[in-house]
C-alpha cells in the first residue's frame, strides 16, 4: 500500500493546476507495471508518485502542466528557503561559497574546461564563480524571469528558457566543455527527451554534471511541489544509458533541510561523459 501524507495538502490560490496530464515511465513508455509509492494533495487535488517496477524510475502523475510550472517558477517565493547543496541556506555569501565548491568539483573532472553552460542557473552564482576561475565562456539558461534579470544585471549571458525548450537560437551552435544542471532534471517534463536535446551542446571531450535528490528504494517521504521525477542511482544509470551517456562518478552531495516542513532529502551528484 502506498504511503499517504497530508504534509502537502497545501493551498496555493496563485498556483495554476488546470493543465495537469497523466504520464508514463519515460524509459519504457508505460510497458511495465507501476506501483504507487506516495499519495498526497495540492490544492485539494490528489497526486501520486508511481514507480516503474522494472526500471525503478519514480514519477509524479498527474504531472503539472506548463501553466502550473510557470506560475510556480515565477512566484516571488520560489527561490526562498534552503539550498540543498551541503545544507547551506540561500543568501549571497553562502550561495557564493556553494558556487565555488561546484566549480572546484568540476575542475577535478575537467581541469582544462574553459566553457560552461548551466541549465537552471537561478541568480548566476555558479556562472560568476566559473568566470572568476578563468572560464572564457559562462552561459546560462533559466526559467524564472526575475532570475534572468538578476543574472543580466551581473553582466552574465543568460537566456530565458523553459524546461522543454533548451536548444535556443541565442546559444547558436556553441559546444561546451561542461554542462551543469543543479536541481533541474527532477523538474523537467520528460528527462529522456531533455537529455537528448542537451547532448548536441556538449563538446566531444566534455562532461555533464547532474545533481538531483537521491531517492531510497522505498520512494520519497514527500513530494516537493515541482519534482516530477524521482531517481535512485539505479534508475539514473538506466536513464543515462538510454541516451548513450557514461557515468564517470556518482557521489553524495549533501542534504535538503526542509524549512516549511520537517525532514531532509539526500542529494547525489552524477558526472557524465559521452
Amino acid at each position: 500500500m502506498p504511503k499517504f501524507t497530508d504534509i502537502y495538502d497545501l493551498k496555493y490560490p496563485w498556483l495554476k493546476n488546470t493543465d495537469d496530464r497523466s504520464v508514463k515511465c519515460c524509459l519504457c513508455g508505460g510497458k511495465h507495471k507501476t506501483a504507487d509509492r506516495l499519495v498526497f494533495k495540492i490544492n485539494s487535488k490528489f497526486y501520486r508518485i508511481r514507480e516503474c517496477l522494472v526500471d525503478g524510475l519514480m514519477f509524479l502523475s498527474p504531472q503539472p502542466g506548463q501553466k502550473y510550472l510557470n506560475s510556480l517558477y515565477n512566484h516571488p517565493s520560489y527561490f526562498q528557503g534552503a539550498d540543498d547543496m551541503y545544507g547551506l541556506a540561500v543568501d549571497e555569501e553562502k550561495s557564493k561559497k556553494i558556487a565555488r565548491i561546484r566549480i572546484d568539483e568540476i575542475l577535478k573532472y575537467k581541469n582544462n574546461a574553459s566553457s560552461i553552460l548551466e541549465i537552471g542557473c537561478a541568480y548566476g552564482h555558479t556562472l560568476v564563480a566559473a568566470k572568476e576561475a578563468g572560464f572564457k565562456m559562462a552561459d546560462g539558461l533559466e526559467f524564472s524571469k526575475d532570475a534572468v534579470r538578476a543574472c543580466r544585471d551581473k553582466g552574465l549571458r543568460v537566456f530565458l528558457s523553459s524546461s522543454d525548450k533548451i536548444s535556443l537560437a541565442s546559444i547558436k551552435k556553441n559546444r561546451y566543455d561542461v554542462i551543469a544542471m543543479y536541481s533541474v532534471l527532477e523538474h523537467v517534463r520528460n528527462p529522456l527527451v531533455f537529455l537528448k536535446k542537451m547532448i548536441p551542446m556538449i563538446a566531444s571531450q566534455g562532461i555533464i554534471v547532474i545533481r538531483v535528490p537521491e531517492m531510497s528504494a522505498s520512494g520519497p517521504w514527500l513530494s516537493l511541489l515541482d519534482h516530477t521525477w524521482h531517481f535512485t542511482r539505479k534508475s539514473m544509470k538506466r536513464l543515462l544509458g538510454k541516451v548513450n551517456l557514461s557515468v564517470v562518478d556518482i557521489f553524495s552531495s549533501g542534504k535538503f533541510i526542509g524549512l516549511q516542513h520537517g525532514g531532509e532529502l539526500s542529494s547525489m551528484t552524477v558526472i557524465v561523459k559521452k
